[in-house]
This record gives structure tokens, sequence and C-alpha cells, in this order.
């Protein structure tokens, strides 16, 4: 049986960069939906929904796409938070930022980060790290059976 098209969860506390997503995500052309929160809470809050409806309406993420500096709960503590969990242990969490200070890059690599991006500052070059997203994450990458909540 084949596995229903996993949405991807995209953290990030500004209105523009999320729009700027939402448009090079059309652009590149992903089946996968795109689901929009505006900061790490929202996105703990997220997965605490997909635990609850257990796949029923939606499946779970497939990739999780934190911003580091967010209010209420940020991109790093988001990381420890979901990696805390067994359910979501496995799931790639790519960390996607304007700023590459090194504790930063090193702390989300100890925390359980599959990758740190920086953040295009366009939307051409977004649209082709999303596209890089497209073939690596979505299309090529085989993920273990998710356990129940």
């Amino acid at each position: 049986m084949l596995e229903p098209i996993r949405p991807v969860l995209y953290a990030d506390d500004s209105i523009d960069d999320r729009f700027i997503m939402q448009e090079a995500w059309r652009e590149s052309g992903i089946a996968n939906p795109l689901e929009l929160v505006e900061d790490g809470d929202a996105a703990i809050k997220f997965l605490e929904r997909a635990d609850r409806d257990s796949g029923r309406s939606t499946p779970p993420p497939g990739l999780i796409i934190l911003d580091i500096k967010m209010p209420k709960l940020n991109g790093l503590e988001a990381l420890e938070r979901i990696r805390a969990l067994p359910r979501w242990q496995a799931v790639p969490i790519l960390m996607l930022s304007a700023s590459l200070h090194p504790g930063d890059i090193g702390r989300a690599y100890q925390l359980g980060a599959n990758s740190f991006l920086l953040k295009p500052s366009s939307l051409d070059e977004l649209v082709e790290l999303v596209g890089a997203f497209k073939i690596f994450w979505l299309k090529y990458t085989e993920y273990p059976p998710q356990p129940s909540p």
C-alpha cells in the first residue's frame, strides 16, 4: 500500500518569510501540503494534534523546517522538545536561519537536526533551495514506520 503524501511543517515567526516560503513551494510544484505555523510553540501544538489524530484525517509531517529566532519557543527549543518525543525522533528536521552563528549550528546538530541551512535572501534562491527539498527530502528519502502515539 502506498503511503499518503505527508505534509511539511514550517515554523517561522515572520509572516513575510512564511508567505515567501509558500510562494517558493508553489513555484516548485511540490505536492506535499505546506503547514505554516508562527513559532516553535505552535509547531509543538501542531504535532500534539497530529498525535491525537493518529493519521486519521491527515498523515503526520514527513519533514519539519524550523527557523531559529522565534518568540515563545525558538527553533532550538522546539527541536529539543520534538526530539524528546519518541514518535517524532525519526522525522527529518531542517533548521533554516538568516544567521550562521557557530553556536546555533553546533547546538542544532547536537539536538538532532538533520541539516542547518542559511535562509536565502531572494525568492529565486529560495525556489532553488525548495527544489532541493523536493528532490532529496520529499522524493528520495524513505522514512521508518510511524510509531503509535
